[in-house]
């Protein structure tokens, strides 16, 4: 009985009407792209979870990536140019730089080799003087602007601040002679911002 059984399951599968093969199945299936793509051409594709996927069609494949992941590619790429390198820089060609080309990077767009190139045409043509004079009032004048926020956060602990006897009672400052040495701290700092950034802004 039971191989008389197995013979009509195996003879309803090859007919395609076993009951396995009527089973409806409930699920999610995007819709399929069924148009023809050339090489080269890129489109979206949005998901159920919202993410979008970038498809490419190469010779005989497609690509799949996320678009977010290409963004944060794009953008990390960016970070790590020398866009101020000049077109016949050897490091840009080879993209070999060293941790010294990442500093200079950072504060003048290029590597170390280009930035001592662009100094000597400078030096060359009598403008060294006046480029380095911008680049130290650059300097100093971010300097001062991160020393006005610090200098700020003192006055405010200063304004709060007691001390405390040897019999455990609290002496507060006499408000007199706070606000003098907040006035001091201020006076003191715009006496150095000036001494500093004065001779910068009007070179003789």
């Amino acid at each position: 009985m039971a191989k008389l059984q197995n013979i009509k399951a195996v003879k309803e599968m090859l007919a395609g009407e076993h009951r396995i093969q009527r089973r409806t199945s409930v699920g999610y299936e995007g819709k399929k792209d069924t148009s023809t793509k050339n090489v080269g051409d890129i489109w979206e594709e949005v998901m159920p979870n919202g993410d979008v996927i970038e498809w490419e069609q190469k010779q005989g494949y497609r690509i799949k990536r996320r678009k977010n992941l290409k963004i944060l590619s794009q953008v990390r790429e960016e970070l790590n140019s020398y866009p101020k390198c000049y077109d016949d820089c050897e490091k840009r060609k080879t993209k070999r730089y060293t941790q010294h080309d990442k500093k200079i990077r950072d504060v003048h767009g290029m590597c170390l080799d280009c930035l001592a190139k662009y100094e000597t045409i400078l030096k060359i043509n009598g403008e060294f003087e006046e480029y380095e004079r911008k680049r130290h009032l650059e300097s100093a004048t971010a300097f001062f602007k991160d020393a006005e926020k610090e200098k700020e956060i003192i006055k405010q602990a200063l304004e709060s601040i007691e001390y405390v006897e040897e019999d455990g009672s609290k002496e507060v400052w006499h408000s007199e002679n706070k606000q003098a040495l907040l006035e001091k701290i201020d006076k003191d700092f715009e006496k150095l911002k000036s001494d500093i950034l004065t001779p910068l802004q009007n070179p003789k």
